[in-house]
């Protein structure tokens, strides 16, 4: 693989701060022509490393061939330039992370954009330059299962997932690489309809609570553990027949509901990287 990195001007940490996202970009140094495409997930690519992988799955990224990134970006090499990949009613955007030397027409992509896209190996997608988009600051995200709180440090792991991103859109739920594992969040609100470029952006990000936390609530985990204690402590008499009747715990009063303060809520900023 010959990777043209080098060439890519570099992706600022995700800062403090709220702002208005009203900008708009322009696909500066960008062909408007289409190409046609192969689609293929990310593990069919033959020189990538399995840690690669497994981190670039969890990325807006593709590997075009030389030919096609020469076609989308002919006058400046240090532009930015943000594809769209469409097949039927479905559309995509990408950054193009690095080039390939297989077949001219292949486009390797993450596995979760070859599912949004409904696409099987080798089929036919139309790529073309995206050249109106919003600069976002504002997302409003759902994780899907709570583990990465138990890192030392969960809101930096959640700003550090979102580096590897350049175009996002309301309503996708895509995987953020946290931790060293992958977790899944959904997209609940970008502030505009249609793409939003977050890349070099200052970014709020509002976490609503984990999926599997809001499908397990804490009164009902409260109730169960109340009734199991009372359950165990009742006193039996000696010799006293013991009564099999299941005791009706959904008699009993409810316990009040504990404050759960794992989670930061709306309006939590996702600080720079120092």
């Amino acid at each position: 693989m010959d990777d043209y990195d080098d060439f890519m001007p570099p992706l600022v940490g995700i800062g403090a701060g709220i702002g208005t996202g009203t900008g708009t970009g322009t696909g500066i140094g960008a062909d408007t022509g289409t190409k046609t495409g192969s689609s293929y997930p990310l593990c069919f690519h033959n020189t990538l490393l399995e840690s690669e992988i497994t981190e670039r799955e969890c990325s807006d990224g593709i590997y075009l061939s030389s030919d096609r990134f020469r076609h989308f970006n002919r006058v400046d090499s240090d532009a930015l330039v943000i594809i769209s990949i469409t097949r039927g009613e479905r559309t995509a955007y990408a950054n193009i992370i690095g080039v390939h030397s297989e077949d001219a027409d292949m486009v390797f992509m993450p596995t979760w954009m070859c599912q949004y896209l409904g696409t099987d190996c080798g089929d036919t997608v139309v790529l073309s330059n995206l050249n109106d988009y919003r600069m976002g600051t504002t997302l409003r995200i759902q994780p899907h299962t709570s583990e990465y709180i138990k890192l030392d440090d969960p809101v930096a792991a959640l700003r550090d997932g979102f580096e590897n991103y350049t175009v996002l859109t309301a309503g996708l739920t895509i995987p953020l690489f946290v931790g060293g594992a992958r977790l899944v969040v959904s997209l609940l609100d970008t502030g505009h309809i249609g793409p939003v470029c977050i890349r070099g952006m200052e970014l709020n990000v509002e976490i609503e609570q984990p999926l599997d936390v809001i499908n397990e609530p804490a009164h009902k985990r409260q109730r169960v553990e109340s009734a199991n204690v009372i359950e165990e402590s009742l006193p039996l008499p000696l010799f006293a027949p013991v009564d099999e009747t299941p005791f009706d715990f959904n008699c009993m009063i409810p316990m009040p509901v504990p404050v759960d303060n794992r989670f930061p809520g709306r309006g939590r900023t996702l600080g720079s990287k120092k």
